[in-house]
């Protein structure tokens, strides 16, 4: 079948499915649970404070570099990492799927940097250390056929069916097996009941070499929420309405919050605290469109082509739930590090001190909280792309008082790194924290207003 067949029999089942998923449309919502929840036991040892830095950072580099490694070679040695072929994710949830003796509720990580959800499933050869989801026990579940409209190019057969095939940590870790379609059941806020999603395309893990998740072997796959035809936010697209929204409280292990799609998906303000709408790029990653970087209110130099993604957005700005920390290409970073320690200078004639781990700037103070500030604003375009709009970090974003955790420093850390140009720059959790944010897939925007987050 040609391809431009194959698209129009897909927007034509899209829509079809999209009617029949269901029969209550309010939307719905799914977990995000802090990766190092104690409830959940996910990592095997618990950390001190300077060790947990050291893994959140990890968790933040690991995805930047993710990117990367698909567009350029990069050295692995330029971060160490603790666990894992996959990268990780701050955030989990659960997935309820199946019917009958396969039914399972399992535990994924929440990735919006990809749009393919995937499970590892049973009969797998070799396995990561996981449960498996009991596909062929499942009365629901079904093979994706080569020729399915569902089965986009370059299509791969593999054991008699539309073929999944996914590489990791510069291609020392792969997935193989098929695509194949099964009820998902997601909780409605509105009835407080589960509502069924029939038919749902995903990614059934068989042959997975080199994968690695952590050392308990509760996470077992990938939830998808970037868009592409393949994605639950497009084969949802008619229930969702293309929105999703959250918000992020401060990162402890005991935060977790709310991920709503759909109706559920809402955003307000007041007349002090308006809510903003920016450009947005819809693909596999969220990519936004910085046009500058002040602190305390002056304009940092920075050359504007550290913000171009190209034509493969292979760099520029990304918005990234899953990494804790914002990282910055060192064009980006290094004038605004400059920027902030010139602020402290002229006004308290403060000298920073050496790099502590994973932060390059840093102060040796013990009162931090009665010291002022510089506030850091990110400037975007809007919607239409003809004016811009500014997100402001304040000290809560942009700080952390140290002292507890490393005695030694009595002092704070500007919670921002970098990684070697030209980039890809995310903006992190951390940043996040206390703004709720509306993606709006069918607009290209991205809505946020200042919130406290619980």
């Amino acid at each position: 079948m040609p391809l431009i067949d194959k698209i129009l029999v897909f927007f034509c089942l899209a829509i079809i499915l999209g009617l029949s998923l269901i029969s209550n449309t309010d939307g719905f919502t799914v977990k995000m649970i802090p990766i190092e929840s104690p409830h959940l036991n996910f990592l095997q040892n618990r950390f001190n404070v300077q060790e947990r830095h050291q893994f959140l950072a990890n968790i933040s580099m690991s995805r930047v570099l993710s990117h990367r490694k698909k567009y350029r070679a990069i050295s692995p040695d330029s971060i160490r990492m603790t666990t894992s072929r996959v990268t990780h994710s701050y955030f989990v949830t659960q997935l309820s799927l199946g019917e009958g003796p396969g039914a399972s509720t399992l535990y994924v990580q929440l990735d919006t940097t990809s749009d393919v959800t995937w499970l590892q499933c049973q009969d797998c050869n070799p396995c990561f250390p996981a449960a498996n989801f009991p596909y062929k026990k499942s009365t629901s579940f079904k093979q994706l056929g080569v020729h399915d409209p569902m089965c986009f190019p370059p299509v791969f057969y593999y054991q008699g069916a539309c073929g999944l095939s996914l590489d990791f940590d510069l291609g020392k870790g792969n997935l193989i097996g098929i695509y194949g379609q099964d009820n998902f059941k997601f909780l409605n806020s509105t009835t407080q009941q589960s509502d069924v999603y029939t038919g749902l395309v995903f990614g059934c893990a068989v042959k997975n070499t080199n994968i690695q998740f952590g050392n308990n072997g509760q996470i077992i796959g990938v939830f998808g929420l970037g868009s592409s035809p393949i994605s639950f936010t497009t084969q949802l697209k008619s229930v969702i309405k293309g929105r999703f929204s959250y918000c992020l409280p401060p990162l402890k292990p005991t935060n977790p919050t709310n991920l709503d799609f759909g109706d559920d998906a809402g955003i307000s303000g007041d007349a002090m605290t308006q809510v903003k709408t920016i450009a947005m790029h819809v693909g596999k990653q969220y990519y936004l469109y910085l046009t500058g970087v002040s602190v305390a209110g002056e304009r940092v130099p920075i050359d504007t082509s550290y913000f171009d993604p190209g034509e493969d957005f292979k760099k520029g700005f990304f918005i990234d739930t899953g990494s804790p920390y914002t990282i910055l290409a060192e064009g980006v970073f290094n004038p605004i590090k400059d920027a902030i320690a010139k602020y402290f200078k002229d006004k308290y004639d403060w000298v920073p001190i050496s790099r502590q781990q994973f932060w390059e700037l840093c102060y040796h103070l013990s009162y931090f909280h009665e010291w002022e500030t510089p506030n850091v604003i990110l400037h975007f375009w809007n919607i239409d792309r003809t004016e811009e709009v500014d997100m402001i970090l304040d000290k809560n974003h942009l700080f952390q008082d140290l002292s507890e955790e490393y005695p030694d420093l009595q002092g704070f850390c500007l919670m921002i790194s970098t990684t070697p140009d030209p980039g890809p720059s995310f903006l992190g959790a951390f940043q996040q924290v206390n703004y709720k944010f509306l993606y709006d897939l069918n607009n290209g925007a991205l809505s946020f207003v200042p919130q406290t987050c619980q």
